[in-house]
């Protein structure tokens, strides 16, 4: 079927019904191209070309030559290398990510005071005011930064505020200490701190060290500016009632949208402040326990009372522990330095010379430039951010960045700053082809059936460069060749001494689960794995050999309770992910000195910055490995099953009141697996009832693991309307090896089930609830009105299929292990927008077996 800008991932409809692509406007399409690119394959190179002409970015060769020039109107000066768009269409989905914060980390070294957490944040914050830029070029960088979020495997939104990194008591640890807490009230008060979800001593995602800067230094910190900026939306909102109560619509609606606006943006502040306070009213209730313990009350150290928060709550940005791709990290980086250039030369304009306007807040407009010729040398294309950016007017969309961050009287250091972060994006380019391989051996991992720890399993890890097929290493060499430097570039393969730091993706105390509005929360009750002798970094981090190896040891979590005798194995499903920092070592000095001489511009700091910017990269790879865990049940029924629902077909209706005649076609094509068990809550009883007499069993959908697919679409056209539906699901791709149709961890069942035996019949009552992510196309034409949008919805699957459960009745004692079969249903009604009700067909797919293991499941 014809899905507009969807159409590359969907099916072509019968030639007779098929529709011309919808022509989404251009902020709906960052969302449809983010997820074309992140696919991969022959979709990919065309949707980020799209993009970057839609940001009013070029395409440039080695030598600066204009490859493919943005629309008229609409060059913004910026531009891609050729090679560099080579290197980011390598396995998209595969490639390494970088954690938003390392990435500030990273970035912040050339500004030498700068907070890695404010400017973290202050980018974050920059990204949500370009959103809603009134300027298209600088709207549609912003929105697909933002999509690249929530398309991807992590699937996080840039836009909106983050949740708070921490995880909160449950009810049942409230409860535990409801009588303790009588006698001593510390416990209570100890019980309601919250866990934060990345320990103070995590190597990658511990708080950032604080800045030394000058006391006189007037700058104010990340509280005071979330203070003020609270204060200023207290006064934008006082000042929007009158708007919001006004009898013209146009400005009531507007009033509205700006409201809803702010109350987001002061939500997402107050939760920070939130969150930092409950880390400081944590911290303090650790040294008090210290203390406690001792017995003692003596006097501090200054670094005991800086690491115990004197200086206030440590102030932490939002999503900060979320993967950046490198195309992320591109199109940031390069606006960035961009910003960082165009200040400098502003501040070095000679006296008398026309300056740039240096908004306060990112530009309404941007000042548009016709791109020149190549650089006069060819030096010039590696010449930091002069030699990538030919813009003779820049819009500063990180303007209040740099106002905190690079204050006037450092703008003489800005041309060396921008140079460095060009020359640091450039090495790091340089290792995307990293290949990564991680095994478990011995799986699955067995838990115990008591309160200690399961057995063990190793997870093995091997690291490997492929420098040799590095497009931008081709360019530095081909630069050096040029210039008659004798580069020596790196070989590639194995890498040893990188530091490894493993991460439990799936199945740990920190794993996130869905909850049935499509949020999540953290739930480290349900936890399986965790890393042997937990409880410091030392657990989850190694070292790599000569041979690029690093290892690492996982155990079963403990059981919450001691287990009966009767308990038998029951899957679950756990994953190990690595993040890789390589020591400069592994980029050798050849190789910095070929960047560094290729730049031909000032580089701050030399390259002890980049050495530093590199050492704190830290690269996490999304593609984990899944392993079975073997846990423990109740005797019980168990059971998995496979939904398919199709109906497609066309219609012409007959006007009503003489109205026009409407062709309607349609498309519903829908796929989702499930598994069934026993809810803990029914397992006693279960094992007490008499089933001669009662053959009732109660079951769930097991919301750990889910599969879905949903393809739809409708269209209804009369001679002067023409009104469309596309729908497709998932939003999120994952990771090249993982199951495309794959939703892991939901904190809730997604559905209920029944299962009876009587007389002679067997009757499974199935209700499923699959609710999921899909990118959601509405378009209406007609009369007047052209209207297209897109965009995420969280869409019931079994959302217009009527009626939405199954009863399927087969002839069936009960006395048998092992149920299997499959059911057609071919009276089903099938609903779409603009389209009347259509017959579709169901076929429901289902095995269910007892005391005993499942069957293998092949397609996983």
């Amino acid at each position: 079927m014809a899905f507009g800008l969807f159409a590359a991932v969907l099916q072509a409809q019968a030639p007779d019904t098929a529709d011309a692509p919808v022509n989404y406007d251009a902020d709906s399409q960052a969302l449809i191209l983010a997820r074309r690119y992140l696919e991969g394959g022959d979709g990919s190179r065309a949707a980020l070309l799209e993009a970057l002409q839609h940001m009013g970015w070029g395409v440039r060769n080695a030598q600066g030559a204009v490859l493919k020039a943005p629309p008229a109107g609409s060059d913004t000066g910026l531009a891609m290398r050729d090679y560099e768009l080579e290197e980011l269409l390598w396995n998209p989905a595969e490639q390494p990510t970088i954690r938003f914060i390392s990435f500030a980390q990273a970035i912040a070294v050339p500004f030498e005071d700068a907070d890695p957490e404010e400017l973290a944040q202050d980018l974050v914050d920059t990204l949500r005011r370009s959103a809603d830029s009134t300027q298209p070029q600088q709207r549609f960088w912003s929105r697909f930064i933002i999509a690249l979020g929530r398309v991807s495997a992590a699937n996080y939104d840039l836009g909106m505020p983050a949740p708070a990194a921490i995880i909160p008591p449950n009810p049942a640890q409230l409860k535990s200490l409801e009588k303790e807490a009588l006698t001593n009230p510390f416990a209570l008060l100890k019980a309601a701190q919250p866990t934060p979800v990345w320990a103070d001593d995590d190597p990658v995602l511990a708080p950032s060290p604080r800045p030394s800067r000058r006391e006189d230094d007037a700058r104010p910190d990340a509280t005071e500016r979330d203070e003020q900026r609270m204060n200023e939306i207290s006064e934008e909102l006082q000042k929007l009632l009158q708007d919001h109560g006004s009898p013209d619509a146009a400005r009531q609606k507007a009033a509205q949208e700006k409201m809803a606006k702010l109350t987001a943006e002061m939500s997402a502040i107050s939760t920070r402040q939130q969150a930092a306070a409950m880390r400081q009213m944590n911290s303090a209730m650790q040294q008090l326990k210290a203390m406690q313990e001792d017995g003692t009350d003596e006097e501090k150290s200054e670094d005991e009372e800086t690491a115990e928060g004197d200086e206030g709550p440590r102030f932490l940005a939002e999503w900060r522990d979320q993967p950046l791709s490198l195309l992320q990290v591109a199109l940031i980086s390069r606006v960035f330095a961009a910003d960082v250039r165009q200040a400098a030369l502003r501040d070095a304009r000679p006296t008398g010379q026309a300056t740039l306007a240096w908004p306060r807040l990112p530009l309404a407009a941007i000042g548009l430039a016709q791109a020149g010729g190549p650089p006069t040398s060819f030096s010039g294309q590696f010449s930091g951010a002069a030699g990538d950016l030919w813009a003779t007017g820049w819009g500063a969309y990180t303007g209040e960045v740099l106002e905190h961050h690079l204050p006037n009287n450092k703008f003489s250091k800005g041309v060396g700053i921008a140079n460095t972060i060009i020359a640091w994006f450039k090495t790091i380019m340089t290792v995307a082809r990293q290949k990564i391989t991680i095994e478990v051996e011995n799986a699955p991992l067995v838990r115990t059936k008591t309160r200690s720890p399961g057995e063990q399993r190793t997870a093995r890890a091997k690291v490997e460069i492929d420098f040799p097929k590095s497009d931008v290493l081709k360019a530095i060499r081909a630069a050096g060749n040029l210039t008659t430097l004798d580069l020596q570039m790196p070989d590639g393969g194995p890498v040893g001494g990188a530091k490894v730091v493993w991460r439990l993706p799936e199945g740990s105390y920190n794993g996130k689960y869905q909850t049935a509005n499509g949020g999540s929360q953290y739930r480290p009750d349900l936890a399986v794995v965790q890393f042997a002798q937990a409880g410091g970094p030392a657990a989850y981090i190694s070292y790599t050999n000569d041979a690029g190896e690093a290892t690492i040891t996982i155990e079963g979590v403990p059981q919450r309770r001691l287990l009966p005798p009767t308990v038998r194995p029951y899957p679950r499903r756990a994953a190990v992910a690595v993040e890789v920092t390589i020591k400069v070592g592994n980029l050798t000095q050849d190789l910095n000195d070929a960047i560094n001489t290729a730049m031909g511009g000032p580089i701050s700091g030399g390259l002890s910055f980049i050495a530093d910017m590199v050492l704190r990269t830290s690269f996490f790879f999304q593609k984990s490995k899944a392993f079975e865990v073997t846990d423990w049940k109740e005797p019980a029924w168990e059971g998995q099953f496979e939904i398919t629902v199709k109906g497609s077909g066309s219609k012409r209706e007959k006007g009503e009141k003489g109205g026009p005649d409407r062709d309607n076609s349609w498309s519903m094509d829908r796929y989702m697996e499930g598994r069934l068990h026993t809810p803990d809550w029914e397992e006693e009883n279960e094992e007490a009832k008499e089933y001669t007499t009662d053959g009732r069993h109660k079951l769930e959908v097991d919301g750990d693991s889910r599969y879905f697919r949903l393809n739809d679409s409708s269209s209804s056209k009369t001679r002067d309307s023409h009104n469309r539906y596309e729908a497709i699901g998932p939003m999120q791709i994952q990771p090249p090896g993982r199951n495309q149709l794959e939703l892991h961890s939901r904190a809730e069942p997604s559905g209920s089930a029944e299962l009876v035996f009587n007389g002679g019949m067997m009757q499974l009552d199935l209700r499923p609830f699959f609710g999921a992510e899909c990118i959601v196309g509405r378009s209406e034409q007609g009369r007047g009105r052209n209207w297209s949008k897109a965009g995420p919805e969280y869409l019931s699957l079994l959302g217009g299929v009527y009626p939405e459960h199954f009863t399927i009745i087969e002839p069936n004692d009960g006395s048998s292990e092992v149920i299997e079969g499959t059911k057609t249903f071919d009276y089903y009604n099938g609903s779409l927008p603009y389209v009347s009700n259509f017959d579709v067909v169901v076929t429901v797919k289902y095995q269910l077996w007892k005391n005993g293991p499942p069957p293998k499941n092949k397609r996983r």
